[in-house]
C-alpha cells in the first residue's frame, strides 16, 4: 500500500500524489471520484517530483492544474 502520500480533496475528487510503499518514494498519484467510485492514474509529464511525508507547499489551484 501507499502512505506517507500528499492528499488534496478539490471539492469533487480527491488527488493523492506521491508517498512510498515497501521498496521506494513514488512520483505517481491518482485521482478518486467517489460519485463514481473510480480511481484514475494522473499523468507524470510536468507533475510534482516524488515526496514523501510532504506537507502541501503549493496551493489546491497549482496541484489540480499541474496534474490535468
Amino acid at each position: 500500500g501507499r502512505y506517507g502520500h500528499t492528499a488534496v480533496w478539490t471539492g469533487s475528487e480527491m488527488l493523492v500524489w506521491g508517498g512510498g510503499n515497501s521498496s521506494s518514494i513514488l512520483n505517481d498519484g491518482g485521482r478518486y471520484s467517489p460519485g463514481v467510485n473510480n480511481w484514475t492514474v494522473l499523468p507524470t509529464n510536468g507533475a510534482p517530483a516524488a515526496t514523501y511525508l510532504d506537507m502541501m507547499k503549493h496551493n489546491v489551484t497549482q496541484i489540480v492544474n499541474a496534474l490535468k
